[in-house]
């Protein structure tokens, strides 16, 4: 269709003009719907990129959180943290690597040779521990630390 064509008649030209602007009003909704929901989704992306970070205890505690190293005992400070983070993999029944720490004995065994330590602070030359786990918080490595200084006394 020419232009000429649409000067020459009025009335079909008011009604291509209309139809014209119609159609790209339409296509202006449609390609802003469109932008709406790619932004949603890029958004829902980005979100559960951002939610899936992996954090340890360490990262998550306020760093003004003071470790209260007074008075350590194994009974109240030392086997909780055994129990919590080490006999999932080290309690007499299951063994793993051969390594007991149920009983404070078979604790004081490794103390005295050095792999307690070495492994919670996962000191070079030391398998560290826990394994596929995230490091034992600093508190509890300080407690541990403190406890061996003291000469692991079973109390």
């Amino acid at each position: 269709m020419s232009p000429g064509y649409l000067w020459s008649k009025p009335a079909q030209s008011k009604l291509l003009l209309r139809k014209y602007i119609e159609d790209t009003r339409a296509r202006e909704k449609k390609s802003g719907m469109y932008d709406i929901i790619l932004l949603a989704l890029l958004s829902a992306c980005s979100l559960t990129m951002i939610s899936c970070v992996y954090n340890s205890e360490e990262d998550l505690a306020p760093p003004s959180m003071p470790c209260n190293t007074d008075g350590i005992t194994y009974s109240g400070d030392i086997l909780p943290i055994l129990e919590n983070r080490c006999f999932k993999c080290h309690a007499d029944a299951i063994r793993l690597g051969n390594i007991v720490l149920e009983g404070y004995d078979n604790v004081k065994l490794l103390v005295d040779s050095g792999r307690l330590l070495g492994a919670v602070r996962q000191d070079p030359g030391f398998s560290p521990m826990p394994q596929n786990e995230g490091r034992l918080p600093q508190c509890d490595i300080t407690i541990i630390a403190d406890w061996i200084n003291e000469g692991a006394p079973n109390n």
